[in-house]
Order: C-alpha cells, then structure tokens, then sequence
C-alpha cells in the first residue's frame, strides 16, 4: 500500500513474459475466451478493502465477459501466496490477481529469493483503483498534529508502537520511512491485517497506524480516531480539515496505495485485451463512482495495460533505491 508512491498520479496520464518453466503450455486459441468461470484470487483477507472493491466489481466484469468472475481470498506471506498460486497457473486467462503494489513490485526488493517474479510471471491487465494513506493515532493520545506526535514520542523512545500488516507491508515501509525522517524511536508491532490493526490502535494496544481512508474514515468522523495527516502533496475532499503530510513538513512522504489485476504470463493478447476492457469499462461506469469509489476514499486509476506495466516500470525503479537507503530486507 508505499514506496515511490509520490509519482504515482503524474505518471497515469503520460503511462496512456514469458511464463515459469514448470508452468502448463500455453492455453491454445482464444475466440471463446473465457469459456469457463474466472477465478480472481486476491492477496487479502476476505472483508478487508481489497475484498469489497472485487466483489463489488464481480457482477459487472462478469456480465461483460459471459461468465462468473469468483473471489478467492488468499492472504499470507506478504501477498506471495496469491502471487505465487497465480503465477503458477495455466496461462489461459482464466485465473487472475487483484493485489497491491507491494505484489508487484515491492517484494522484488525486500525478499533475495521469490517463488515468482513479478516482470516475468505476471502480465499486467488493468489498474483499478488508488487510496490515499493516512497517519492514525487514537483519540486519547495527547497528540493532535505531526509535530506533536513527534515531540511525543521524543520524550519516550521506544514507549510508542505502531502497527503494520506484518513486515514489508506498506504500513511498515511507510512507518519506517516516518521514523527516520522525524529521528524518533518507535517499536513496530505486526499484525495479519486491517481487521486487526484498526481495534488494536482503538484499543490504545498500538498509537500509529499508516492505514488507507476507507480503513480510517469511519472511525475518524466517529470521533475514535485522529488523522494527524494524509500521505499527499494536498489535503483531500474526504478529509478537508486534515494537512497533508507536506504541509506538517515531510513532503519525502507521500504515499498513494493503489491496486491491479494481472493474469498468468503467456496468456494470449486478445484475452489480456478483453479483460483489461471488462475491467476498466466496469471501473469507468458513473454508477461505481459514487456509490463505492467516494465512499472508500478511492480514486479509479484506469489506464489498461500499457499504463499499468509503465507504472510498474517506473515505481519499480524508485522502490529499488529507496528500499536501499532504508537498508530493508526480510529475509
């Protein structure tokens, strides 16, 4: 959700392999693409984020196509489970993948040995959807801006935790990238997902949470939790009264999660072609705006596959020499 984010919307406008060795042959001939149901595995728990834009998505994409789109959940390992299983699928276009940035480029940096990689496993279909972060801390923590959460945890290093959906995850790199450049001590505590990170910060079991709108919002205007910042160059029309992260002084951070469906690489062109337009068509419909998108705090980022893979290109690249300065490895 995360590193090189920052450039993220400057590169959608301008953006407009081959498969494992042990994989099954390519699938042979396309013109009754998809003639069986689809399989949409995802790289998050079931009721998080991720799980609502794809089931929300399943009935239009799935009418488009003339066949069932299914949801299959299979979070673990810092999205290498569902990566991994679909890369390792029959280049048919039949069973796709809906994950984050970190799937697709993060993990190529932190982890020295993958059971997949991401360039040549996996052929980009379609963005989906993007999501502002922003920095969370309890309503009872005596910190009501950056400054102030930094001079807190000043006076007691090492007494704040912060919580991350397990290393490597965007809320850990974001976290980590935090506390370099305010020069504090803070002690990371993870978490398997969203489902346990938001009630441990409510709990006051953790006081920082780099966590997405839709994650936050419901809490935020329920008064249960501050929003000290989000992770953007301006304030956002979902949360007007919250500075962005550039204004409290840390424009360095500026962090736009996003999300994207690739397929098995050596699936043939036109069915990479006919999802990238059953998804981006879905995404575009004025309907999805307001009844899902806006009330998430998620923006669509359509483009189809060119733009993805030059967005993949670019971010892979900045991810690269960030991880390396923050000297991040988890293995």
């Amino acid at each position: 959700m995360s590193v090189g984010r920052r450039a993220f919307c400057a590169m959608i406008p301008a953006a407009l392999g081959s498969a494992l060795a042990a994989r099954p042959a390519r699938a042979q001939g396309t013109s009754s693409f998809p003639n069986r149901p689809l399989r949409l595995v995802l790289s998050f728990p079931a009721g998080g984020l991720a799980d609502n834009l794809a089931r929300a998505l399943a009935p239009a994409v799935s009418a488009a196509l003339g066949q069932p789109l299914v949801v299959d959940p299979r979070p673990g390992g810092s999205q290498v489970v569902a990566a991994q299983a679909v890369a390792r699928a029959v280049p048919d276009g039949h069973t796709l993948l809906l994950a984050s940035d970190a799937a697709y480029i993060l993990n190529q940096h932190l982890f020295s040995k993958l059971p997949y990689d991401p360039p040549r496993d996996l052929a980009p279909v379609t963005l989906l959807a993007a999501t502002v972060e922003c920095l969370l801390v309890p309503a009872s923590l005596p910190a009501r801006s950056v400054a102030e959460l930094i001079t807190l945890a000043k006076a007691k290093p090492g007494v704040l935790n912060y919580g991350s959906f397990g290393p490597g995850s965007p809320p850990h790199i974001e976290a980590e990238a935090f506390r370099a450049a305010a020069g504090i001590e803070i002690v990371h505590v993870p978490f398997r997902g969203v489902a346990e990170t938001v009630p441990a910060l409510l709990a006051d079991q953790i006081q920082i949470l780099f966590a997405s709108q839709a994650q936050a919002l419901p809490h935020v205007r329920a008064g249960t939790l501050r929003a000290l910042a989000v992770l953007d160059g301006a304030r956002q029309p979902t949360l007007p009264e919250v500075p962005s992260i550039a204004e409290a002084g840390f424009p360095g951070l500026v962090a736009r999660s996003w999300f994207g469906v690739a397929a098995t690489a050596g699936t043939p062109e036109p069915a990479l072609d006919r999802l990238s337009t059953a998804f981006s068509e879905a995404m575009a419909a004025p309907e999805w705006k307001e009844r899902f998108l806006d009330a998430q705090g998620l923006v669509s980022v359509p483009g189809g596959r060119a733009a993805f893979a030059a967005v993949l290109r670019e971010e892979g690249g900045r991810a690269a020499e960030r991880l390396r300065a923050m000297d991040l490895r988890l293995d």
